[in-house]
């Protein structure tokens, strides 16, 4: 990840991440301190405590900031690997990066009033980090936003939708 740094940026470290805030271009959106209240607390000196929670959840949040004012710096030789999960509108599909390579997705077909997941894919070297969730979970995201329901005929996502009881909502009955 390349990150624009200034020396408006406060830094606080680990042994695999560096994490920078800005206090100048903060919106106070309240995302840090909902999502990971251990380690994003105003009421604690420094409010950032980066060994609060794992590196992976401490990225997740950061990548959800809206202002830019939380950026972050994996350290040389971290063993944390950071895999991007993009939606292509125009493949009818949820796709998943590990640096340039495509390490999985998650398809479905559309009609008018629903969609339907017919597959889902991770890379075998890859399963257990929870690729194949976040596949889905970005295609119910999208879902949601478009106002369509889904059919999950995948055995993947019909596990899923199972088991998160947030999926209730989008489900086609």
């Amino acid at each position: 990840m390349s990150i624009n740094i200034n020396d408006d940026y406060k830094s606080y470290e680990t042994e695999d991440l560096i994490v920078y805030w800005n206090a100048d271009i903060c919106e106070h959106s309240g995302i840090c301190t909902m999502g990971l209240p251990k380690v994003f607390n105003v009421r604690e000196k420094p409010w950032i405590n980066v060994f609060g929670e794992n590196t992976k959840k401490i990225i997740e949040i950061i990548e959800k900031c809206p202002s830019g004012a939380l950026k972050y710096k994996l350290k040389k030789g971290s063993a944390i690997m950071i895999f991007k999960i993009v939606f292509e509108n125009e493949n009818n599909r949820s796709a998943a990066f590990y640096k340039n390579e495509e390490i999985g997705e998650c398809t479905f077909s559309r009609s008018n009033e629903f969609w339907i997941i017919d597959h889902t894919f991770v890379i075998e070297k890859y399963n257990g980090e929870g690729i194949g969730k976040k596949l889905v979970k970005n295609v119910v995201d999208k879902a949601r936003e478009e106002n369509v329901k889904i059919i999950p005929l995948c055995p993947f996502a019909l596990k899923e939708f199972q088991n998160v009881k947030e999926y209730k909502d989008i489900l086609k009955q």
